[in-house]
């Protein structure tokens, strides 16, 4: 009866599992980096186009980018006002063990990006691993 109790008294998961890459944006003025933020954004994944992550949100300095837990790479339709580009996100997927309440989730590894070259004038990787910590993953520039 003690060990019933006992189990039953476990807390439930409080893991937040991370699997959204930070993006911001910047352009380059005097040779330096100044961040800066669009107009208007609507983006999307490629193969759910129905999954509208931006929705001409306006005045954005940094989305968020939702990584497959599926595929290496994952694939996004942005729009800039009337110009549209896409992004593509290699990366290595791993699971791993959180708890026994939380069971497990997959961290990922930033490999590589490709775009198109609408409105997007290049784009690099800052910080490869995704962890989770608010921090910035990837910049793109104009």
């Amino acid at each position: 009866m003690f060990a019933a109790i006992i189990i039953s008294c476990k807390k439930d998961c409080d893991f937040v599992p991370v699997s959204a890459t930070i993006v911001k944006f910047y352009r380059i003025v005097n040779n330096n980096e100044v961040q800066r933020s669009i107009d208007s954004i609507y983006l999307y994944p490629m193969v759910l186009p129905d999954s509208i992550l931006y929705n001409w949100t306006r005045n954005v300095n940094t989305i968020r980018l939702p990584l497959s837990p599926m595929t290496d790479s994952t694939d996004f339709v942005v729009h800039f006002n009337e110009t549209v580009d896409t992004i593509r996100v290699f990366y290595q997927r791993q699971l791993y063990f959180v708890s026994d309440e939380c069971g497990f989730s997959m961290s990922f590894k930033l490999d590589s990006l490709k775009h198109s070259y609408n409105r997007i004038d290049s784009i690099k990787i800052k910080q490869p691993n995704i962890l989770p910590v608010n921090e910035e993953h990837i910049r793109l520039y104009f």
